[in-house]
Formats: C-alpha cells, sequence, structure tokens
C-alpha cells in the first residue's frame, strides 16, 4: 500500500483509524471511498 499522510493539519488519529481499516480488509468499501474522498479534496496524499 503506498504512504499515506496528511496534508493540512488534520487529525491523524482518523488517517491511523482509516489505515488500520484497510490492512485488516483491504477490500473494506467504505474505507476505500472515504480514502479516496480524502485524496480527492487534497486533505491527504500519497508518497
Amino acid at each position: 500500500m503506498a504512504m499515506l499522510y496528511l496534508k493540512r493539519g488534520e487529525n491523524g488519529n482518523a488517517l491511523d483509524a482509516l489505515k488500520n481499516a484497510l490492512k485488516i480488509d483491504p477490500k473494506h468499501e467504505s474505507a476505500k471511498a472515504l480514502l479516496q474522498e480524502m485524496i480527492r479534496q487534497g486533505i491527504v496524499g500519497q508518497k
């Protein structure tokens, strides 16, 4: 999985929870959709 990081001064706990949900179940649809939306809005970036 790509390295993810917060682009803004947002709460890192939300990102960690999201990463953990995707680690447990990579096909977790709601987590994937949320992550894609966060990337689209520029909240999260990929390294």
